[in-house]
C-alpha cells in the first residue's frame, strides 16, 4: 500500500502514484482510495458522483463519490503509462465530485500573438481554440 498527499488529501493506492518521500498512513482515514478492481458494465459517466469510462490502450476506470478509484487496467500495462491517468484524469474527476471548480489551462501562440484560456474542460478548451 503507498500513501501520498495530493492537492492537500490524503491518498492511499495499491500502486506507486508519486516521486515523493514514502509517507506513513495517518491515524485518519485517507480521503481516496486508489485500487485494482474490475469494473464491470462500464458505461461512460453514469452520474454526479459515479464516473465510469475506458481509456484505449490503458483500462477501465470507476470514480465514485469523490472517494474511491477503482482500476481495471488492460494486461501488462506499465505503471508508468497509469499514473497519469490517476494523477490527471481520475484526479480531475475526484476533485469535481468534491465540489472544486476544475479548469483546464492552455495557450496558444498565433501570428507572433499569446493568447491564455481557461475552460471546464479539454472539449471546450478545444472549441475556444478554433475560435480564435
Amino acid at each position: 500500500m503507498y500513501v501520498a498527499q495530493i492537492y492537500g488529501l490524503l491518498v492511499v493506492s495499491d500502486f506507486w502514484l508519486l516521486d515523493s518521500p514514502e509517507m506513513e498512513l495517518e491515524t485518519r482515514d485517507p480521503d481516496i482510495v486508489v485500487r485494482f478492481g474490475i469494473v464491470e458494465n462500464s458505461p461512460s459517466k453514469v452520474g454526479s458522483q459515479v464516473f465510469s469510462g475506458f481509456l484505449p490502450k490503458v483500462g477501465t476506470f470507476l470514480i465514485c463519490n469523490g472517494n474511491e478509484v477503482i482500476v481495471e487496467p488492460l494486461p501488462d500495462i506499465d505503471d508508468c503509462i497509469l499514473r497519469p491517468c490517476i494523477l490527471g484524469s481520475a484526479m480531475s474527476v475526484i476533485l469535481q465530485q468534491r465540489g472544486f471548480l476544475v479548469l483546464h489551462a492552455s495557450a496558444v501562440l498565433m501570428q507572433g500573438e499569446r493568447s491564455h484560456f481557461s475552460a471546464p474542460r479539454v472539449l471546450e478548451s478545444l472549441q475556444l481554440h478554433q475560435l480564435l
